[in-house]
């Protein structure tokens, strides 16, 4: 960090914590040359600056000059957080930024873009990066886009290991016995995480049907299946009744000898 920028970033700090605020003014000018500068340490102070004043222009003006991809990804951050409509263009541009950091920064400001930001959040799921493909099924998770559930599948088969909390998240009787059905064509760790994921599901079916789940979990090979139970225990009450506790706990004892 050169010298000059070095002493600026002090003045700014120790300012910012009276200064800043909503409405609050701040030197701009000098935030903004720090963008354009070649310190990227320097350049994502002054992202973060200006972000907590909600100066959403400078940071518009940075990203359509080109910034280091590092601090592309803070500024992409703090235009979300300020979620000024201004800024949507822009996400759609830098979701097919060349590096992948950057385009998975990008996907979050595009769940509200309309069916427009939709289309472009669902085509990431075929995007060659595995966190821009984890950004993608996260949204789609929270938005409860459920209609994606094929397009994962897909995914699921290839072994991609961010699918399991979104198939876990979307879970319900019929799909956990359609990729129970893929045992043997995908990691036995990447399935039992998906069901596993299930169980932790409060709106995956009735007692029944967790009671199935639990068995079906049981029976994969691996360690990773004892893993999954226990932590479904961990977050049972101690004296719980439920069947599916009762049938955690047995599968446990048989495969371990027994649980404290």
């Amino acid at each position: 960090m050169s010298k000059w920028v070095g002493a600026w970033l002090s003045c700014f700090l120790v300012a910012a914590p009276a200064a800043w605020g909503e409405g609050a003014r701040m030197d701009v000018t000098a935030a903004r040359g720090a963008l354009d500068g070649n310190d990227a340490e320097a350049a994502v102070v002054a992202v973060e600056a200006l972000g907590q004043a909600r100066q959403v222009v400078p940071l518009l003006d940075a990203l359509a000059d080109g910034v280091h991809p590092d601090v592309a990804v803070r500024a992409l951050q703090a235009l979300q957080k300020i979620g000024d409509r201004r800024a949507e263009p822009t996400y759609f541009a830098y979701s097919r930024h060349r590096v992948a950091a950057v385009r998975a920064a990008a996907l979050p400001g595009l769940a509200k873009a309309g069916r427009e930001g939709e289309k472009r959040i669902v085509a990431a799921l075929g995007d060659p990066a595995v966190e821009v493909r984890a950004a993608a099924l996260q949204i789609c998770t929270e938005r409860r886009w459920a209609k994606v559930v094929p397009q994962v599948l897909v995914l699921f088969a290839k072994g991609d290991k961010a699918t399991a909390p979104a198939l876990a998240a979307f879970g319900d009787p019929a799909l956990a016995k359609r990729i129970t059905e893929m045992a043997g064509k995908v990691p036995d760790d990447l399935l039992a995480q998906a069901l596993a994921g299930m169980l932790g599901n409060p709106k995956f079916g009735k007692e029944d049907d967790y009671v199935e789940l639990v068995s079906t979990i049981g029976h994969l090979p691996g360690d990773e299946p004892v893993t999954a139970l226990a932590a479904f225990l961990g977050t049972q009450p101690q004296d719980s009744t439920r069947p599916s506790v009762q049938a955690a706990r047995a599968i446990i004892e048989e495969r371990l000898g027994g649980v404290k």
